[in-house]
């Protein structure tokens, strides 16, 4: 896009083509491993899926209409709110990925709702545009270092989510790590499979 001169114009472009991209392959390497479509559609019984998923995809809906609605929102106000507002999501995603996952599993029967430990990666912009000390460039350069140990501020939301999922009271062990890097975020979430669960069952 630096090439053709388009500026902020291109970087939107190539944001969207390189996700419909990558939903692409993804759909196309699921289809070597499972049968999506099945030989009628009669046969998909989207009746059973709304009534098990309803709250699901009305939550997923509602999400992206936010999500899009406050995007146009942080971009007329100029680049300081879309980069706050960028952060903000990035938090977010973070947060809600980590719940839906273990509540997915949770819910399937898939997992032990105990000696959950998730081990979890951020850039310097996950932690906050606050000027302090530790968000210096020396102080974060080719170190990692852990914060918010026992008392991160995420750590209620996502013992929320997943006490909700379970109907008992979950804990989990979140440690999060900051990264010498300016954004992104990578999460490795261990946990104790369901007596009789297979890792053939969890693929």
């Amino acid at each position: 896009m630096y090439y053709f001169k388009l500026g902020a114009t291109g970087a939107a472009i190539s944001t969207v083509l390189s996700q419909y991209i990558v939903t692409f392959l993804l759909i196309w390497h699921l289809n070597k491993r499972a049968i999506l479509l099945p030989p009628k559609l009669g046969s998909l019984q989207f009746g059973g899926y709304l009534k098990s998923g309803g709250f699901l995809l009305g939550r997923t809906l509602a999400v992206l209409i936010t999500m899009t609605l406050g995007t146009s929102m942080a971009a007329r106000q100029g680049p300081v709110a879309m980069a706050a507002h960028q952060i903000c999501i990035q938090v977010w995603l973070a947060v809600s990925l980590l719940t839906d996952a273990l509540a997915a599993a949770g819910q399937a029967n898939l997992i032990e709702y105990r000696n959950i430990i998730i081990d979890a990666q951020s850039g310097v912009s996950g932690v906050g545009r606050g000027a302090k000390e530790a968000n210096l460039y020396t102080e974060i350069a080719e170190r990692i270092y852990s914060y918010g140990i026992t008392r991160h501020c995420h750590v209620p939301e996502i013992e929320q989510g997943l006490s909700d999922a379970a109907n008992s009271k979950i804990t989990v062990n979140f440690t999060p790590h900051l990264m010498p890097m300016i954004r992104g975020m990578q999460s490795t979430i261990y946990l104790e499979m369901a007596p009789g669960v297979t890792i053939e069952d969890l693929l």
